[in-house]
């Protein structure tokens, strides 16, 4: 007490940060995200990679690469375990089954709903439009 918070900070004593290998290359280990295409390959830095892991075709996955180590390919982590991507093999890749997409699923009926003529509806007493058709097909 009665000390300037410089004084202070510089008479209080700390622990050398000391240099380790794991903290480095954690360090110096770049996380993006990136969406697995229907064929189980992503792109990264200009370079096409790609998956065993199938099933993760179509969703967001955080790719990450070491800069410590170029040579070193880039990994997914999925279920607490990293699984290495390799390179795109052109030939293997086209002769794969692909994974069925979000876009080639049936859409659901469409529901023809207009919030504004309902409330104006139900203010003026009237049937609803969609009641008013089902009476009238009987």
């Amino acid at each position: 007490m009665g000390g300037s918070p410089k004084a202070v900070f510089s008479a209080t004593p700390r622990a050398a940060d000391r240099f380790d290998e794991a903290r480095l290359r954690a360090a110096l280990t770049v996380h993006e995200r990136r969406r697995v295409r229907r064929d189980s390959t992503l792109s990264m830095d200009g370079v096409d990679w790609e998956t065993d892991l199938h099933f993760l075709a179509g969703h967001l996955v955080t790719v990450s690469r070491r800069m410590v180590d170029p040579d070193e390919p880039p990994y997914i982590e999925h279920e607490k375990k990293r699984h290495a991507l390799h390179e795109v093999d052109p030939i293997k890749n086209a002769s794969r089954p692909r994974s069925p997409s979000s876009h080639d699923a049936p859409h659901p009926a469409r529901v023809d709903f207009d919030p504004a003529r309902t409330m104006l509806d139900l203010e003026l007493g009237r049937i609803p439009r969609t009641r008013r058709s089902s009476e009238d097909d009987q």
